[in-house]
């Protein structure tokens, strides 16, 4: 308990800020080219061979014709970090408005594989995901079993057969086999799915053969390398659209204001250090690489026009680093510093996953081959700070964005195609000045024109055609941390849990201690033991502090961003940028 207390205590005395800071500037030494090709995938789906591929990146101009064919269907997409799925449990994912149910279990060889099917009971339509999963052994495979818990039917894991119906079983003349004649319309819908570098990812655009068909997820290339992890990951659930959450993570102009993060204005531009883009239209899609020196712009300039400038260090730039910002069509992040050899001095992935229309989850690490090791939760704390300072900004102005989204996006058929009439809705909408915004304004041209071709998009954008006309949801739901990212993250849960513990453990010992007192005497292995006063409050001290601790801990994974806090973080911007005359 002391030990725990004195753990507690020096994290919360600390400033986690340098958590944040870590992600910005931690160094690693692996060469990495600015323009990479996809690996080969070792990713293994449900006991099934691995799936090796190789994509080559070409190189071509700016066209934006090439968006009209860009297939959102079939790709893979991140849905988790695989060791948040619970083993030998269904649990429910989304993608673009549609529901899956998946589960994790320990093969033969005592590896991690992935089952998946669509969360839809072909009976009466339930969910799967609130039945449960059964283990058992195919053929020495270990194939689990979905269970509806609405009626008890059953699906074999691997390709969606309903193995049993209890009430066909239980009915006079029928064998154990008799699932053999339920017929295709009892079976449920299985859905490609696999584990790549302790990432879970979903293939939606059809079976396994398909899927055998499409280039795999693409892969961090520093985690194929002895050393290198990722450090830190993190998980979050946003009521905003995954659109804008892209859009977000490729702006650095905003991390000064927002985040009053002097980091990010090495990821900016200016006119002497504009941004350059290079942009490859390949098998995996559309991606879009920017670089730019990793020198202040925005912050040089405010220093030299203060009177009295700020004792705040400026960032150096000694190894003449290049800041990157690469996006891979339309769900992975990269932002890194690299060294003029090529190396990398720092890097953070995102991989963003569009849980549907106004809603998006995003998994992101630091990537490193450093030996920091700190608890996750502890890093957590950090993090979901950060995010609360500029996700409800986001809500604010996602009901503007969607809305001229929903306007729009006009019906035109073309074949078996939707097409859209007027395609504009940022560009219509936002107002660039900035020189950073090159990277936006292509990226917003890229939604612009293949938004109509997300599935379920036309259909689910309508209840948002007179959004504008109502209020931004509160703070307390924008960021609602409990059910954003608690419930989601195993860790913090555990932390949660432990913090409970704790408080009433501590009431619990508060009250015997008292009660010793009282009694004055207490016998340890039989010998008497006088409770003075002075060990008395000491030890009732300590624990009061442990409670309090505790209880300020497990606050931090609840919403924890009024605005009071948020005035008190925007009153450092004029540390940053001198307040306007």
């Amino acid at each position: 308990m002391l030990i725990l207390y004195l753990y507690l205590t020096l994290f919360l005395a600390s400033n986690n800020a340098w958590i944040v800071h870590s992600f910005l500037l931690t160094k690693s030494k692996l060469p990495v080219p600015f323009s990479s090709t996809v690996a080969n995938s070792d990713a293994r789906r449900s006991g099934i061979s691995k799936l090796l591929f190789s994509t080559a990146i070409v190189e071509q101009p700016s066209n934006p014709s090439s968006f009209e064919n860009f297939d959102y269907l079939n790709k893979w997409y991140p849905v988790s970090f695989s060791f948040d799925i619970p083993l030998n449990k269904p649990t429910q994912v989304t993608l673009f408005d549609v529901d899956y149910v998946i589960t994790r279990v320990k093969n033969n060889q005592g590896e991690d594989e992935m089952y998946a099917l669509l969360d839809r009971c072909p009976h009466k339509s339930a969910s799967l995901s609130e039945g449960r999963v059964i283990e058992s052994q195919t053929e020495g495979c270990s194939i689990p079993k979905f269970q509806c818990a609405y009626h008890g039917w059953s699906f074999d894991g691997k390709n969606g057969t309903c193995v049993e119906i209890p009430q066909v079983l239980s009915s006079a003349g029928f064998s154990g086999d008799a699932h053999r004649s339920y017929g295709t319309l009892t079976n449920g819908v299985s859905v490609p799915i696999l584990i790549q570098q302790d990432i879970v990812w979903l293939f939606p655009g059809g079976n396994l053969e398909k899927a055998l068909l499409v280039p795999p997820p693409p892969r961090v290339p520093e985690l194929d390398e002895p050393g290198f992890k990722m450090i830190n990951p993190f998980v979050r659930d946003f009521p905003i659209d995954w659109t804008l959450l892209i859009e977000n993570i490729m702006d650095p102009d905003h991390g000064v204001f927002a985040h009053q993060n002097a980091g990010f204005d090495l990821y900016t531009a200016s006119k002497g250090n504009p941004y350059n883009l290079t942009e490859s239209f390949c098998d995996n899609g559309w991606i879009l690489r920017g670089h730019v020196s990793a020198v202040e712009k925005v912050l040089k300039y405010d220093k030299s026009r203060r009177k009295n400038p700020s004792t705040r260090k400026e960032s150096a730039n000694k190894e003449m680093l290049t800041g990157t910002i690469t996006f891979n069509a339309p769900t992975n992040i990269r932002t890194a510093r690299i060294r003029s050899d090529g190396s990398v001095f720092s890097q953070i992935q995102f991989w963003i996953l569009p849980i549907g229309t106004g809603k998006s989850r995003l998994l992101t690490s630091l990537i490193s081959d450093l030996k920091l090791s700190i608890p996750r939760w502890i890093g957590t704390l950090a993090i979901l700070k950060f995010l609360d300072q500029d996700t409800h900004l986001l809500a604010t102005q996602q009901k503007y964005v969607l809305e001229n989204e929903a306007q729009n996006l006009s019906k035109k058929v073309t074949g078996d195609h939707l097409k859209s009439i007027n395609p504009g809705a940022r560009r219509n909408l936002f107002v660039y000045r900035s020189p950073t915004d090159v990277l936006q304004q292509r990226v917003s041209s890229f939604f612009d024109q293949t938004l109509h071709l997300v599935p379920n998009r036309e259909k689910s954008i309508k209840r948002y055609l007179h959004a504008s006309n109502e209020a931004t949801p509160p703070r307390k739901f924008t960021l609602d941390r409990y059910e954003q990212h608690t419930k989601i993250c195993p860790d913090s849960l555990k932390c949660v849990s432990n913090c409970k513990r704790i408080k009433t453990l501590s009431k619990v010992m508060i009250s015997f201690v008292s009660l010793l007192n009282i009694l004055k005497v207490v016998s340890i292995a039989k010998i008497p033991i006088k409770m003075n006063s002075l060990v008395t409050r000491t030890t009732i001290v300590l624990f009061a502090l442990a409670h309090m601790i505790a209880q300020k801990v497990e606050r931090q994974f609840v919403f924890n961003y009024p605005e009071k806090k948020r005035d008190r973080d925007l009153r450092k911007i004029s540390d940053l940028w001198m307040n306007p005359n």
